[in-house]
């Protein structure tokens, strides 16, 4: 037979339950944005694409944006107005020669030199155990030595975006094992807010997110 649970009661086992009604009369949050209507504060976003079409490339673009907003030549990503913001670049697939080939070419386009970048951080990973969280079946989630590492970093500088470039390199699980995709974004999410700042992500596409055209990384 089935059990009816009284609504009082069902009330008292969700407490964070909440009735629209009661928000009337209320001012609405505005969105926080780190760029406006493309990434938000506190939050996560993805950056998806195939090999070698740039993704590294707009990510380092991006930070050098913000760390030049305000100067001549800077602020100005895509088109778009940026604030001035710290970063640090986490970058599995470069060494520090290529991002600094990469870099030169960013500031001849900004029309700076290396010394207009103080505040932004680069970190080439190649050849390093870059495994961020693991995950098991039988045990709970691992949180590794290098995530650890890059959030006492984003501490003791005060960094507001951290770019990770890229998914695959950091997520010791089964993307296609949602428990496991959400606590990991989760975590990042954790990283996000630290500085009220935001994680840019990058993946490259599924086989199905390439047939479909969508983009999507599983």
């Amino acid at each position: 037979m089935r059990k009816t649970i009284p609504l009082a009661d069902a009330l008292a086992m969700d407490d964070g339950m909440i009735p629209p009604e009661t928000w009337y009369g209320r001012p609405v949050p505005e969105r926080r944005w780190l760029v406006p209507h493309l990434i938000p504060r506190g939050a996560v976003t993805m950056l998806s694409g195939d090999g070698g079409v740039g993704k590294s490339l707009l990510a380092m673009q991006l930070m050098t944006a913000g760390i030049t907003s305000g100067q001549h030549g800077g602020g100005r990503w895509i088109g778009i107005e940026v604030p001035r913001f710290t970063s640090v670049g986490f970058f599995c697939e470069d060494d520090e020669l290529e991002l600094q080939r990469r870099q030169d070419a960013i500031n001849g386009h900004f029309g700076i030199d290396f010394r207009a970048l103080a505040g932004m951080k680069l970190w080439p990973r190649v050849g390093r155990e870059n495994v961020m969280v693991s995950y098991s079946r039988e045990q709970p989630p691992r949180i590794s030595r290098t995530f650890r590492s890059l959030e006492q970093r984003i501490r003791d500088l005060n960094i507001e975006l951290i770019v990770i470039d890229t998914v695959a390199d950091v997520f010791g699980g089964n993307e296609n094992y949602r428990a496991e995709v959400r606590d990991f974004i989760g975590r990042l999410r954790e990283l996000a807010r630290i500085n009220d700042g935001a994680v840019l992500l990058t993946a490259h596409p599924s086989v199905a997110g390439q047939q479909s055209g969508t983009g999507l990384s599983g």
